[in-house]
């Protein structure tokens, strides 16, 4: 899958990312059941590769 963004749109997904990380992590420490913790963290790892993507992009032409 191919997704093009300006770089308005990129460079605010990255700021949504982010922010959206920051506050897994917080969430993530504060989740006393294992089982829902694991399961943030599988979510903060994709959306950590989505972050990774995104930052790719942030500031280039496309």
């Amino acid at each position: 899958m191919r997704l093009e963004l300006s770089e308005d749109e990129r460079g605010l997904l990255h700021q949504m990312l982010e922010s959206a990380l920051v506050k897994l992590d917080v969430e993530i420490e504060r989740t006393d059941s294992l089982d829902f913790k694991d399961k943030l963290k599988r979510r903060r790892d994709v959306m950590q590769r989505l972050f990774e993507k995104a930052s790719a992009g942030v500031g280039t032409r496309g």
